[in-house]
């Protein structure tokens, strides 16, 4: 229901008007001392509610929701405006965007859209108010960020090398890393949990490292070596195993948002699949497996087509950290955003896409800074074909894929040379239609005008051009003089006229003039000169038609003379009735690229598919040309406002940016980026480092340092690691290290009361936390058990949900983006569509019933009961302590011994069912889920 209010002199808006004008009402629209209780009153019973109903929905700086980048909730973001200005003029509402917008005067600017549309009575309201001074009392804040105030932000300060603290129980602490756990924890008067036993820490060590649990031999091995280097030696070991980098391969694809597929399909362009997208997948793995420096890595990711030599081929494929993204239905700036948030957010941990459509809400980024990185990314383009990236044996079956790549790349060729082809007979086909539009355009008409026109027609302007030069003066010609004389008829008497002219030439024709083309025209009346463009058009359609029987090589005069005066005139090369292979693909691109995307696909299937194909990179290129950038105002490419350069941004910069110059500048983009000083990069990687091994980061949000980010509760501890990583060259596997074999890293999970009543929520890391295993460390564990994993490395995406079952480690899963597995989902896999810094961790009934009822796991428990080991095994007590030591490493106890017999009983006469039940129901526990 609308509010109305009136509350005037008169009961009329124009009386109170005169009320608040001779009480003296403000010319500046904020509270002042003197405001006096006319204006209070209309404001608060009439102004304030109309707001709230049809304005503070969408433009509140209070709610969060602020279109357009304007508010309307307080005076002071009245005030300030929108991405287009002040949204009034106090006392001058003929110049107030805000009454515009009401009144419908802008066709651009409609508020509220037209089914919300205000009624009269209520723009006279709002009319008045901004006439009178526009009084308004409201409380609040402007919108957007105090650049000043951000740049104090604790993440956006120098790294600085903290002095390592003392503390009071100095033998606790192993390394560094422990001395500022300790001091945090010893300054809240707590200590830390007790060291977990031995099986505790090699288990969570192997997970950790590798993804997979260790072996019953490896825990009984390490459980009674009392060597004191034992730990750190299985550290070494774990650390050097090729299961490390895909175990942290796979946190960074999460980064990533990896995918094999593209998202939906384009409109152009149906196939779904990235078929190289793998070639990304096994340089991350490899990467961390030779723990390639991270400062290289990122310029490999962003630039590694620009590093300087020596470099190699399979450098590469880490472009594909660009190109893995969601490809929007080749919505070319969703796809740049993609680019810019994944650079931003999973390199130095900012919401860059945020500042998309206005200035970033709440961090110092503003939008020409967006568009500055939007400049860089506008600026490459990525190869029809990928790069080779691995050198394939010369052998039978690499001969025999050559060969059918022949067959394929003739075939791409030759769909090419089919559109160029259809292209030409639809130009033809259209003469007619050429031939009239030449009468009714101007010879003066620019190219761009021709154009224009031309396509109103659904003519190319090209043809129609060059059949405007073919017909100037052209009224001697011996083919086309009869047009001319035709065309310059009334088109009113056309019917008689042209009648009484092609008599005229019939009994007198005129000299040199073709009679072939005379005798063409007379066989039926001619109503409009239309019909004139249709005989020219058949005309020039049987000459294609002998042209299209001879070689192409042939240039030899036709013996027709009409047809050989069109061969030369409207058929050769630069003619009006022809197209060549350039020209076709600029006027028909569409139709090109769908007929040689379709063709490429075919070829990307071969060569993803056959395995003697070598690997090919999802790479980028510069354009020979870089992009000259330009801010989007809200975010609407049809919106041009001011050029940006293409820098990096602001906050990160310092007072002596500078643009980049080099290209599309992705090369000096990942240098300030991998640059030591800057203050993100190292902090948000080291972050993400004790994420993945204590199960929280020391900072929250590992992809957002923004300045709604809290510092870590652990004074000096983010920036004393990062600035070790850096002086340990940026190496991943150092981290670690000395990571896991800190005395805080080997706490038990069992916190001490006290503890937990001063730090809840275990910030102050005075104990492990539990964890559940993520998707893939769990079905890989499933898979171990049963002696099922394939410990295959690298190579080939594989379907995992589909029978018969794969055998591979989840890392080599396809992922299709647009149709993930539900068992993907149901086990908190990251969403491929975004950068996922830290995965969400669910606890749901679906869990359990697909863990209970999926024939994968069916199938594994099946083949754990039935390994050698177990079979072997007498029927009884000792084939149950057979399962436990294979399932969870360790002996049953009293209780489960009996429960496991009790279990197998209930099958009598159906003993391979029995197993495989106890099986089942070992491989469902808790203690084979979770990591203490």
């Amino acid at each position: 229901m609308s509010l109305r209010f009136f509350h005037a002199k008169g009961g009329t808006v124009a009386g109170l008007a005169a009320v608040l004008l001779a009480q003296g009402a403000s010319s500046e629209g904020s509270p002042v001392a003197a405001a006096n209780p006319a204006q209070v009153e209309f404001f608060e019973k009439s102004v304030r509610p109309l707001l709230e109903e049809h304005c503070v929905e969408c433009h509140s700086a209070a709610k969060g929701k602020t279109k357009g980048g304007l508010a309307l909730d307080n005076a002071a973001a009245v005030r300030k405006g929108g991405d287009t200005g002040p949204a009034l003029v106090p006392g001058a509402p003929e110049k107030s965007l805000l009454v515009k917008a009401v009144t419908y005067a802008d066709p651009d600017l409609k508020m509220p859209p037209d089914n919300k549309r205000m009624p009269s009575d209520q723009v006279a309201i709002l009319q008045e108010w901004v006439r009178s001074g526009a009084y308004d009392p409201r409380e609040g804040k402007t919108l957007g960020v105090d650049p000043e105030a951000a740049k104090k932000h604790w993440a956006f300060q120098p790294v600085q090398k903290p002095t390592v603290p003392g503390v009071r129980e100095p033998k606790w602490a192993r390394t560094d890393t422990d001395r500022f756990v300790l001091a945090a924890l010893e300054a809240k008067g707590i200590a830390p949990a007790k060291e977990a036993d031995r099986r505790t820490l090699l288990k969570r060590l192997s997970y950790d490292l590798q993804g997979l649990p260790p072996t019953a031999e490896e825990l009984t091995v390490f459980a009674t070596d009392p060597a004191p280097e034992a730990y750190e030696k299985a550290v070494d070991r774990m650390l050097a195993s090729p299961r490390f980098g895909e175990r942290w391969g796979r946190h960074w694809l999460d980064v990533a948002r990896y995918s094999d597929t593209k998202g939906l399909p384009s409109p152009i362009n149906a196939d779904r699949r990235f078929h190289f997208a793998y070639s990304y997948r096994d340089y991350v793995i490899n990467a961390f497996n030779s723990d390639k420096p991270f400062d290289q890595f990122i310029k490999e990711q962003l630039a590694a087509d620009l590093l300087a030599e020596p470099k190699s081929p399979e450098s590469l494929a880490a472009l594909g950290y660009l190109t893995v993204g969601r490809c929007f239905q080749n919505s070319l700036h969703d796809i740049i955003d993609d680019r810019i948030d994944v650079v931003t957010r999973g390199l130095v941990g900012l919401t860059v896409s945020c500042a998309r459509c206005h200035d970033h809400k709440y961090d110092p980024i503003p939008t020409a800074d967006y568009y500055s990185l939007h400049g860089v990314f506008m600026s490459t383009e990525e190869p029809k074909e990928r790069p080779v990236i691995s050198t394939p044996k010369e052998t039978p079956e690499y001969q025999k894929y050559l060969e059918k790549r022949a067959v394929f790349l003739e075939k791409k060729e030759g769909a090419v040379e089919g559109e160029i082809k259809k292209a030409n007979i639809e130009l033809v086909k259209k003469i007619p239609l050429y031939l009239v539009a030449t009468k009714d355009i101007p010879a003066a008409t620019d190219d761009k005008a021709l154009e224009t026109m031309a396509g109103q027609r659904n003519l190319l302007g090209l043809a129609l051009g060059r059949w405007m030069k073919l017909l100037t003066n052209s009224a001697e010609d011996s083919v086309f003089g009869p047009w001319s004389a035709l065309a310059a008829l009334n088109s009113e008497q056309f019917a008689a006229e042209s009648d009484a002219l092609l008599s005229r030439w019939k009994s007198e024709p005129p000299a040199g003039w073709n009679a072939a083309v005379l005798g063409a025209l007379s066989e039926k009346p001619l109503k409009t000169l239309a019909d004139a463009a249709a005989v020219y058009g058949k005309l020039c359609a049987d000459t294609q038609a002998v042209l299209e029987k001879r070689a192409l090589e042939d240039t030899a005069a036709l013996s027709d003379l009409l047809q050989e005066t069109l061969r030369t005139r409207v058929f050769q090369p630069g003619g009006p009735g022809v197209l060549n292979k350039a020209e076709t693909e600029k006027a028909y691109s569409r139709n090109v690229f769908e007929a040689r995307s379709k063709a490429q696909d075919e070829l990307d299937v071969l060569d993803s598919t056959d395995l003697s194909a070598p690997d090919r990179a999802m790479v980028l290129y510069d354009k020979p040309q870089a992009v000259q950038p330009v801010v989007f105002i809200r975010g609407n490419s049809g919106n041009r406002g001011a050029n940006v350069p293409r820098q990096f941004l602001s906050i990160l910069s310092g007072p002596e940016r500078k643009p980049f110059t080099q290209g599309s500048g992705r090369l000096e983009l990942a240098r300030a980026i991998a640059d030591p000083s800057n203050p993100l990069t190292a902090r948000v990687a080291v972050n993400r480092i004790w994420l993945h091994l204590f199960g929280k980061g020391l900072v929250e949000t590992p992809n957002d340092f923004g300045v709604r980010t809290s510092a870590p509760a652990i004074p000096g501890v983010l920036d004393h690691l990062a600035t070790r990583f850096v002086e340990a060259g940026w190496s991943t596997k150092t981290i670690v290290r000395e990571l896991v074999v800190s005395s805080a890293y080997r706490q038990s999970s069992a916190a001490r009361p006290e503890a937990l009543a001063v730090d809840p929520n275990n910030d102050l890391v005075h104990a492990m936390h539990r964890r559940r295993l993520d998707f893939e460390s769990l079905r890989d564990t499933l898979l171990q058990t049963a002696g099922a994993l394939d410990e295959t490395y690298g190579g080939r995406p594989v379907e995992l949900t589909k029978e018969p079952f794969s055998g591979r480690r989840s890392v080599y899963g396809y992922i299709d983006r647009q149709d993930l597995p539900s068992m993907f989902r149901i086990f908190d896999f990251a969403n491929p569509d975004i950068s996922t810094g830290q995965r969400f961790e669910t606890t749901v009934p679906q869990q359990a019933l697909f863990l209970m009822n999926n024939g994968f796991l069916k199938n594994l428990a099946d083949s754990a009961a039935k390994l050698p080991a177990i079979a072997a095994s007498a029927p009884g007590p000792e084939r149950v302590k057979a399962l436990f030591e294979r399932v969870l490493k360790r002996e049953p106890r009293p209780e489960e011994m009996e429960a496991a017999l009790r279990l197998v009983a209930g099958f009598a006469g159906q003993p391979e069912k029995s197993w495989s039940a106890l099986s089942q129901v070992l491989l469902l526990t808790n203690e084979l889920a979770f990591v203490d």
